[in-house]
């Protein structure tokens, strides 16, 4: 935008290199906006130091405007992994449940590790399925994330899994798909919850086999 709309025959320039050279922007009167498509030249990964300038008819500049803008097509190197989950619910609870584990918490917690430490500005994404769920709490190399929407249906299997995003939005290699399994049947019916031979389940009853 423009602080007050342009006189006649004055124009707002763009230099994308520091000031050694300037384009001329396309300026809307009706909305005091303007804009530059720089779609058509591909710039390389790095700093640019990016102005904006109003120049008058007779080519005089006024005073110029600057934002710095990083371009990075580098994705992060830190692979996460979902090691387990806890369920801290009902009368059943365990706090180490593996992947494909049953579970009568609508609000399972998830852990892993990551195979380094983040770097500066990137962070841990988590998705149940293709839902961007928010970021994970991270100490190090071990991170946790609860899933607190409360939305598991009871006999449903969700798949969860995580990716390291870095400041500019790119992502790295995702994690391992990791399961959870939903079962809120009579927990009065099991003696204990934890893991059979042929399952591994937090609550009474299992859905059944894979």
């Amino acid at each position: 935008t423009t602080s007050e709309p342009l006189a006649a025959g004055n124009k707002v320039q763009i230099s994308l290199n520091g000031g050694a050279t300037w384009h001329d922007a396309v300026y809307n009167s009706v909305s005091g906006t303007w804009e530059y498509d720089n779609t058509g030249t591909a710039m390389s990964e790095g700093a640019y130091n990016v102005l904006t300038r109003v120049v008058d008819a007779a080519g005089n500049a006024g005073t110029e405007s600057s934002q710095m803008v990083i371009i990075d097509l580098s994705a992060p190197s830190t692979v996460p992994t979902v090691t387990h989950f806890s369920d801290n619910f009902g009368p059943y609870q365990n706090s180490v449940l593996p992947s494909g584990a049953y579970t009568d918490d609508k609000t399972p917690e998830l852990h892993g590790t990551l195979s380094a430490s983040l770097q500066n500005g990137e962070r841990l994404a988590v998705y149940q399925g293709t839902t961007f769920l928010g970021y994970a709490d991270v100490t190090d190399q071990d991170w946790s994330f609860t899933d607190s929407r409360g939305v598991l249906e009871n006999g449903k299997a969700y798949i969860y899994r995580t990716a390291v995003v870095n400041a500019v939005g790119n992502l790295g290699e995702g994690s391992n798909k990791f399961e959870v399994r939903l079962d809120e049947t009579d927990t009065s019916l099991a003696p204990t919850a934890g893991v059979n031979p042929d399952q591994s389940f937090s609550t009474a009853l299992m859905l059944g086999p894979d």
